[in-house]
């Protein structure tokens, strides 16, 4: 369970972006500790709207990093192989 709940992490990064209140302002009003929360919060609201916050992205970006390997495997294994095979018949 996530220590702030997802609605007060809507409301601190609204304030923060609608009312053009720094990082520190916000950790005052909402006594929050630590500014990096706050950073991170604004940062997958940019990226990814309320989404971003209300989803737990974590598994987009596990799906997103089995994506490059397999394309990074599939270059290895059918583009070099094939490029390699032809040069050795040459």
């Amino acid at each position: 369970m996530s220590k702030y709940s997802k609605e007060f992490k809507l409301e601190v990064v609204k304030y923060y972006l609608q009312e053009h209140h720094s990082y520190s302002e916000c950790c005052k009003k909402f006594n929050i500790p630590s500014m990096t929360p706050i950073k991170q919060w604004v940062d997958k609201y940019q990226l990814y709207g309320v989404e971003g916050i209300f989803k737990n992205l974590k598994s987009r970006i596990k799906t997103w990093k089995n994506f490059f390997v397999s394309a990074i495997h599939w270059f290895i294994n059918i583009y070099l192989v094939s490029t390699h095979q032809n040069y050795a018949s040459i």
